[in-house]
């Protein structure tokens, strides 16, 4: 395992002098406003209907609908024309070096455009009917004739956007910015019963050429990414390296060094020049920043702990206090979270569409570590520490 992160390392974290580290990386985002996410952030159903007290905050994580509509629409015109090429999503089948420059290395094969329409369409096998009878049709042994039928898939049906990004962090500030590389377009996967169990993507699309400045697609719209790599065994528990070490995962020195412990980190820096607030309180979404419970260092410091209650203990007898009454004293206790305890990081971001080229590309305007939220031992769900306001 230290091999195979020492070669990571050389090979596909770049640090350019004093200045910046680089790092590849993929995650999706949903889009979908009736995504139904797991707490790993994976599409599990889609809602029939969305209350109206959770209509404000999915207009923060996710596309307004006639904003996601439009963008799907322009995408799926450009790709049918053929004036936007797209290619095959062969990137689970190929191990070789990550290039940050020539993501075609991965993305091989591009589409032909007239198989397009095959790629943005769902296959099924329908029974062949009869059309003067209308009744199904049979081969000379009586078994019942079968169709392949192309349906194609609408707008709507577009639920999420795989990003394939070059991280940079400016190593004097900490400031990060991403690059789009590329991304796929994602529809639900289901099982033998219907179910929605993920999405699949049906083509890539590179962003190299922003050829024209672009409109803002999303003013703000808030992004979380895992950053810490499961640990995967197999049946004799042994640990497997994950050679798609880019998804959801930053690699350790670049890791580290976003949130340790530098005058410029974002998890322990005193001192910081940068604005910190919590989400506790009401979000504007019209606000070029959506939180405004703006707090000091100490504040987010005392956010960034987990507390906890046990019954005070007398450091004399080792036993359990009471009070007069004959109750159990109970006590909390603080215990700060440390950097490895740091599963996701949260982006609140502006998205910017080139129509011309079907590019996208962003802009950081806050960034939050988080944690996992457990209760009872069970993680339900997660925990932001603190939102970093760019300037």
């Amino acid at each position: 395992m230290r091999l195979f992160l020492s070669i990571c390392l050389s090979t596909f974290l770049l640090s350019n002098t004093a200045q910046n580290m680089e790092q590849f990386i993929s995650y999706e985002v949903p889009i979908h406003m009736s995504a139904i996410r797991n707490i790993s952030g994976e599409i599990t159903g889609i809602r029939k209907d969305i209350p109206s007290t959770l209509l404000e905050d999915l207009t923060l994580t996710n596309l307004e609908t006639s904003t996601r509509l439009n963008l799907v629409r322009k995408i799926f015109d450009k790709l049918k024309k053929g004036e936007i090429s797209a290619y095959y999503v062969d990137i689970y089948d190929y191990y070789g070096p990550i290039s940050n420059e020539s993501p075609e290395k991965y993305f091989q094969e591009m589409i032909p455009h007239g198989k397009i329409d095959t790629i943005l369409s769902i296959s099924s096998f329908e029974p062949v009917y009869d059309l003067e009878t209308g009744m199904p049709t049979y081969d000379e042994f009586g078994n019942p004739n079968y169709e392949n039928v192309l349906s194609p898939y609408i707008p709507e049906e577009i639920l999420s956007l795989t990003f394939y990004e070059t991280w940079s962090i400016n190593e004097k500030t900490n400031i990060m910015s991403k690059e789009v590389k590329g991304y796929t377009i994602n529809v639900a996967a289901v099982d033998y019963s219907g179910n929605i169990i993920g999405t699949n993507p049906l083509c890539y699309i590179p962003c190299i050429d922003f050829k024209t400045k672009g409109k803002t697609l999303v003013k703000t719209i808030e992004t979380k990414t895992t950053i810490k790599q499961e640990l995967i065994l197999d049946y004799n528990q042994v640990e497997i390296v994950n050679s798609r070490w880019w998804e959801n995962t930053l690699l350790p020195e670049m890791r580290n060094f976003f949130l340790g412990k530098n005058e410029f980190a974002p998890f322990a820096s005193p001192g910081k020049p940068l604005e910190l607030y919590l989400s506790d309180f009401k979000i504007n979404i019209t606000s070029d920043f959506p939180y405004t419970h703006k707090v000091s260092f100490e504040e987010a410091k005392l956010n960034s702990a987990e507390t906890f209650t046990e019954a005070a203990i007398d450091m004399n007898t080792g036993m359990p206090k009471y009070d007069d009454k004959n109750n159990p004293i109970y006590e909390d206790f603080i215990t700060p979270y440390k950097e490895s305890d740091i599963i996701y990081l949260e982006f609140i971001e502006e998205w910017f569409f080139d129509e011309e080229t079907l590019s996208i590309q962003k802009k950081i305007k806050g960034i939050s570590p988080a944690v996992n939220a457990v209760y009872n031992g069970e993680i339900v769900g997660w925990k932001s520490l603190f939102w970093i306001r760019y300037q």
